[in-house]
């Protein structure tokens, strides 16, 4: 891949596929959203709301940074026809995710025990419910950073999110039309079920798939091998769960210190700015395993042509979806119900966020995937520390419309960082739309 030689023609092909995709992903999401808000009411949206959100930061940790290793270490692996040291690493990975995913349920029954009104007076049923959907998107996020290193982007979002939200949006159109009763515990059940189902499908999937032995593999010793997945992973592991703190720590703090009205307010622009940066996700499927290759190779120009493809693709779908908000932004809202109109102004600030990771979006991957993922998670440390120190008096004051703030200034200091560093340590321009 030197001197970007087939990045474009790669990222066209992959991006392409996911794409579609992620297009599909978000329209069910969205539908999905729609019926819960209006089966549920306002309120109990904005519990189950606040209930995802926690699962959703919790679902990082319980991976214990295996599938950034994974995403590291596997596409070298393959290039290589190394099977052993894949299996070896995936196998470490599930034993980390795993034990990870036992020690998220502990937090989360303790929280419900002993913290109850942090997550809203929950019940003990429902903190199980929470801690199985952790653990099942865990374990789905080992294999699906699988898929990903394989290049194999179609199943890689296929199972963990487009037949997922199939199986959740048929299951509720039934529930609406055949009159059945949902309350938040109901759909975690069906969550759960079906993530459930999900991970089997997957596992089947990965079982039939051969790796032909390499002749010389020249592998590393087992116990360096380990070493530098763990040294992968950790730091990796900060940088991804600050990213998640940054991105539900609206709902999360709203639970704490506003109203389940509040929270599901924020919950329904929130999923609607998701629109903007559906571009950048389709063209993040792919993009992890060229930015190590090129990295590898030490092939600056192959990195920067990455980061210009993946922010020409970005913002050529951000911006249309944020001139649409612009003009017709309440009668979207009114989708979900007449409550959610008042909205508005909030969609407006969750929106011009999405815009501006849009253009940076690539940055985090930059910097983890190129072994500065330790400067990468001191960053996302220091931004989640000032995010939650404003957004709690601004949540409390204002409800939504202050944690959108919140969140706004959090992402606007975190890209901001990660961009200045990209350029300083890699000489590339994340920012560079033009050739």
């Amino acid at each position: 891949m030197k001197n970007g030689q087939g990045v474009g023609s790669i990222i066209a092909r992959g991006g392409a596929i996911s794409f579609v995709m992620a297009t599909a992903t978000m329209a069910l999401g969205f539908l999905t959203n729609v019926l819960l808000s209006r089966s549920l009411g306002i309120s109990e949206f904005g519990l189950y709301s606040i209930l995802l959100g926690w699962c959703m930061i919790l679902a990082v940790p319980a991976t214990a940074g295996m599938d950034f290793a994974i995403l590291r270490f596997a596409p070298i692996y393959l290039e290589k026809g190394q099977r052993k040291p894949l299996r070896n690493l995936i196998k470490f990975a599930l034993f980390f995710a795993g034990a990870a995913s036992a020690l998220c349920a502990l937090i989360v029954f303790s929280i419900t025990i002993f913290f109850p009104n942090a997550i809203s007076n929950i019940g003990l049923g429902l903190a199980l419910l929470m801690s199985a959907l952790i653990a099942l998107t865990a374990l789905m996020g080992i294999f699906a950073a699988v898929f990903r290193a394989w290049q194999k982007v179609f199943f890689y979002q296929f199972y963990d999110q487009l037949l997922r939200a199939v199986l959740i949006v048929t299951v509720l159109g039934c529930a609406i039309i055949y009159g059945w009763n949902v309350d938040a515990f109901a759909v975690f059940v069906l969550i759960v079920s079906c993530a459930l189902l999900c991970l089997t499908l997957q596992v089947i999937h990965l079982s039939r798939l051969s790796v032909p032995d390499a002749v010389n593999q020249n592998a590393q010793p087992p116990k360096v091998a380990r070493r530098d997945w763990v040294m992968m992973a950790l730091p990796a592991l900060v940088a991804a769960a600050m990213q998640q703190v940054l991105v539900q720590s609206g709902l999360v703090i709203l639970g704490a210190v506003s109203t389940p009205e509040q929270a599901g307010l924020f919950a329904a622009t929130s999923r609607l700015s998701a629109f903007i940066t559906f571009g950048l996700s389709a063209t993040a499927a792919i993009t992890a395993p060229l930015i190590v290759r090129a990295f590898a190779y030490g092939d600056t120009l192959g990195l920067q042509r990455i980061a210009t493809i993946n922010t020409q693709l970005a913002l050529a779908s951000a911006i249309p979806v944020f001139a649409i908000y612009v003009i017709f932004g309440m009668e979207i809202l009114s989708i979900f119900g007449p409550n959610f109109v008042e909205a508005y102004v909030i969609l407006l600030v969750l929106s011009g966020s999405a815009i501006f990771s849009s253009a940076t979006g690539v940055c985090a991957a930059l910097l983890l995937f190129s072994e500065r993922q330790i400067i990468a998670s001191k960053i996302m440390l220091a931004v989640v520390l000032a995010q939650v120190t404003v957004s709690i008096p601004l949540a409390t004051n204002h409800g939504a419309l202050g944690a959108a703030f919140g969140v706004f200034l959090g992402l606007i200091l975190k890209n901001g960082l990660m961009s200045y560093l990209v350029y300083k340590h890699l000489n590339v321009n994340v920012i560079k739309f033009w050739k």
